[in-house]
């Protein structure tokens, strides 16, 4: 769909299938400011938040499209009520990378320093509770970036980030479910026992009690996943693309299918079939580059890029 951005793609969510948001921005780069792509069901529009720091995830509380929130750098938190942003004070400064709602009043967000240890902006976990918001300091301290956040209720939490870090909150109480020192990117599911999560060659499965790996081998690293009543999608590097088709039980590979020749951060299904991947070249060390961003679509009703874009 879009095949060279100005700023990389890093998150994708949607209410609806009419009703899709695309956050992400130039990492850096010198006079790039935030991307936030809406689609309507007929257009793309640039919503232009007018903030300089990259957004990293976006995400809302399906059937309240007018409260979607988008985190990223510098403590960065935005909710878009439908017409205008408005900036939500935090109480870090640590980069932002995953987000989720269980309603407009019971929002969580975590994020951190990468690779700093044990620092006073590792191991973040923000709560929104309709007035403020406010870190979890119940989440015993690992000095890790939490990378993303998924649950199937307000008391069914799933957290997870560097070192493996595999967090599981029920009512007030955190459980440390980690099982090895490899990173974890992305975490997303379907219910309480249908929860998946990625990282690297990991692709793991809880089934309410256990966790365990699926999927086939896989020659990159996988980053990002979306679960939904027809599958998962897990996305990652080097173009991966790999769609577990619920109704026949199969895998399909398809990191040679287009688009390939870019990385992908996250994936999405949007509840009538489509599939969207995001990326680009975010992995890319040099702020001096363009920082070309990707997105892809594979459905039945394919959206087209407008021509604002």
């Amino acid at each position: 769909m879009f095949t060279q951005l100005d700023r990389v793609a890093l998150s994708v969510w949607s209410a609806r299938p009419d009703d899709v948001y695309i956050v992400g921005g130039g990492l850096g780069a010198p006079g790039l400011t935030a991307l936030a792509l809406h689609w309507d069901g007929s257009r793309w529009r640039d919503l232009d938040p007018a903030v300089e720091q990259t957004l990293w995830w976006v995400t809302g509380v399906r059937g309240q499209p007018r409260g979607v929130w988008m985190v990223g750098e510098s403590g960065t938190v935005l909710r878009w009520d439908g017409t205008a942003f408005l900036a939500i004070e935090s109480p870090v400064r640590a980069t932002l990378f995953g987000a989720w709602a269980a309603a407009p009043d019971d929002v969580w967000i975590v994020g951190g320093v990468p690779g700093a240890g044990t620092v006073l902006e590792n191991d973040v976990v923000l709560h929104w509770d309709g007035q403020r918001l406010v870190r979890d300091d119940t989440l015993p301290s690992r000095g890790v970036a939490l990378l993303k956040v998924w649950g199937s209720g307000p008391d069914d939490l799933w957290v997870v980030g560097e070192h493996g870090a595999l967090w599981h909150r029920t009512q007030d109480r955190w459980e440390d479910h980690s099982m090895s020192s490899s990173t974890l990117f992305s975490v997303h599911g379907c219910s309480r026992d249908d929860v998946y999560t990625v990282g690297g060659s990991q692709l793991l499965h809880f089934d309410g009690a256990t966790w365990s790996q699926v999927g086939p081998p896989i020659n990159a690293s996988a980053i990002g996943v979306a679960c939904d009543t027809t599958g998962v999608l897990i996305t990652g590097s080097g173009g991966l693309k790999l769609r577990w088709d619920r109704r026949s039980g199969e895998w399909h590979d398809e990191q040679n299918v287009a688009p390939w020749n870019t990385d992908f951060h996250a994936a999405w299904i949007d509840g009538d079939g489509g599939n969207w991947v995001v990326g680009g070249n975010y992995n890319q060390t040099s702020k001096t580059s363009p920082r070309l961003g990707v997105v892809g679509y594979y459905g039945v009703r394919p959206p087209l890029p407008g021509d604002r874009l």
